[in-house]
C-alpha cells in the first residue's frame, strides 16, 4: 500500500509539473525534439507531438485560455502582460514553425495534410501578425480589462471550494494597473 500511495504522489507531481512548471526553455527543447526526431518517427508521430507541445506551450502562456478550455492548474494565474514577456511570446514563434517545417507533408495522410496545412497557416499568420501589437489596444465595451475578470469568472469552474479559491487568488493577482496601459506607456516612453 505505501508503495503505491508513492507512485500516485509522484504521479501527481509529475503532472502539475508538466502542466504549470514548464519554462520557456522546456518548450524550446520539445519543439527541437520535433525536429530532431524526423527519420526517426513517423511524420504523423511528429504531427502529433508538434500539436501536443504547441497546446501544451499555449496553455502555459495563456491561463486564460486553459482555464476555459477546462486544463487544470492554471486557474488561479493571468497571461503576463509585460513588454518582457510579449516580446518573449512573439520571438518563440519561430519555433513551431521550425518543426512544423521539418514535417514531410507528403508522408502524411489526407486529414493529418490537412492538419499540417491548418497548423502552418495559423503560425504563419501569428508571425505576420506579431508586428502589430495588439496588447496596446484600445479598450472597447466588449473587450478589455474592465471585461477580462468578470467574463473568465463566468466560464471558470466552480463546484468546488478549491476552485473557488482558485478565483478568489486570480482575483487579488489581477493587477491594479492595467497591463495595456503600463504597456502602452512604456512604448510611448521609448518612441
Amino acid at each position: 500500500m505505501p508503495n503505491r500511495n508513492l507512485r500516485f504522489w509522484f504521479a501527481l507531481l509529475f503532472a502539475v509539473v508538466a502542466i504549470t512548471g514548464l519554462r520557456a526553455d522546456d518548450f524550446d527543447l520539445r519543439y527541437q525534439a520535433v525536429v530532431d526526431s524526423k527519420g526517426k518517427q513517423a511524420e504523423a508521430q511528429r504531427l502529433a507531438d508538434l500539436f501536443k507541445t504547441d497546446w501544451d506551450y499555449e496553455m502555459s502562456i495563456s491561463p486564460e485560455s486553459a482555464t476555459i478550455f477546462g486544463v487544470l492548474g492554471l486557474d488561479a494565474n493571468w497571461t503576463d502582460l509585460s513588454p518582457k514577456a510579449i516580446a518573449q511570446r512573439k520571438q518563440n514563434l519561430q519555433r513551431p514553425l521550425h518543426a512544423i517545417q521539418s514535417i514531410d507533408r507528403a508522408k502524411l495522410g489526407p486529414i493529418d495534410q490537412v492538419s499540417c496545412d491548418l497548423f502552418k497557416n495559423k503560425v504563419e499568420d501569428a508571425i505576420e501578425g506579431s508586428r502589430f501589437t495588439p496588447e496596446l489596444a484600445p479598450i472597447t465595451q466588449l473587450d478589455g480589462i474592465h471585461q477580462d475578470a468578470a467574463q473568465l469568472l463566468a466560464v471558470s469552474p466552480s463546484r468546488t471550494v478549491p476552485e473557488f479559491e482558485n478565483q478568489v487568488t486570480r482575483l487579488r493577482a489581477r493587477p491594479k494597473e492595467s497591463p495595456r496601459r503600463r504597456s502602452r506607456s512604456a512604448m510611448c516612453r521609448r518612441k
